[in-house]
């Protein structure tokens, strides 16, 4: 499994202000920043041709992971007769953001690159399916069939936490 990363700011209230409550300016009390990181997850050279579930990330303690994208690049592949099937989601909800989808066969070749852009739920370290997943509902039938799975979005605090003076 590999990963990438970028990191952005968010406004840290403290806790003094109401719920939903911006801070004016000129208000008084702690205003700092706390990371939001941009990760990119993937495993490589996933068989095509097996059903089976493959874990792509587990979400970090008192964290939460927001996907906004998935991705399946085809490492290397020969002889396809028939396109797999494939789905993303979480343990217990296999298919919570990509239902079962055949890929399209026009676009089988080494590196071409389907990809999925996801408006859904985040995922909390706090919930037993806290673990982001690729699947293989349908295997391809193929000499070799072979591909990177890929799960991109964003991991923040589930809670604000204060970030000392």
């Amino acid at each position: 499994m590999a990963t990438s990363k970028i990191a952005l700011k968010q406004v840290y209230v403290p806790p003094t202000y109401a719920e939903g409550q911006v801070p004016t300016v000129g208000a008084s009390g702690l205003l700092a920043y706390q990371d939001i990181v941009k990760i990119a997850r993937w495993v490589k050279n996933i068989d095509l041709k097996t059903v089976a579930q493959t874990t792509l990330f587990q979400v970090p303690a008192e964290r939460r992971f927001i996907p906004v994208r998935f991705m399946v690049v085809i490492d290397n592949c020969s002889a396809v007769t028939v396109m797999p099937t494939v789905q993303f989601g979480v343990v217990g909800t296999v298919d919570r953001y990509l239902a079962p989808e055949a890929l399209n066969a026009a676009m089988n070749a080494r590196n071409k690159v389907f990809s999925w852009e996801i408006i859904g739920d985040a995922v909390d370290a706090e919930e037993s399916s806290d673990i982001i997943q690729f699947g293989v509902t349908v295997g391809s039938t193929a000499t070799t069939h072979l591909a990177t799975a890929l799960v991109e979005g964003w991991l923040t605090d589930s809670v604000a936490i204060p970030i000392p003076p």
